[in-house]
């Protein structure tokens, strides 16, 4: 029973929206960027499992953001899904798969996407 609470009491904390302090040095949305991405970018769809809430959406995000090439990332956990930009000098999505499952969730499908 105790293990029980206390793998609840980690899930809940684990899973917070951040508060408005920690999302001051958040980029403003890329939804412009997402509607005409550059020339030498390359889109990607992913199905992942185990978001929950905003906060899993900003792990990813941030996650996938270090590497190197990414132009831009869109996580929707009421979805399931991860949209990212890629340049096409790096199209490779083994590191964003890897980055995704290292923060703890699970990459179902990568799917490219046309671009407009």
């Amino acid at each position: 029973m105790r293990s029980l609470l206390f793998i609840i009491l980690v899930f809940a904390i684990g899973c917070q929206t951040p508060t408005k302090k920690e999302t001051k040095t958040t980029p403003p949305p890329v939804e412009q960027t997402m509607i005409n991405p550059a020339q030498d970018a390359v889109v990607f769809e992913l199905a992942v499992e185990g978001m929950t809430c905003t906060g899993c959406e900003e792990t990813i995000k941030n996650s996938v953001n270090t590497l190197e090439g990414i132009q831009w990332v869109k996580a929707t956990h009421t979805d399931g899904k991860v949209v990212l930009a890629m340049t096409q000098s790096n199209p490779d999505t083994t590191g964003v798969k890897q980055k995704i499952e290292e923060a703890g969730y699970k990459v179902v499908s990568i799917t490219p996407q046309t671009t407009p």
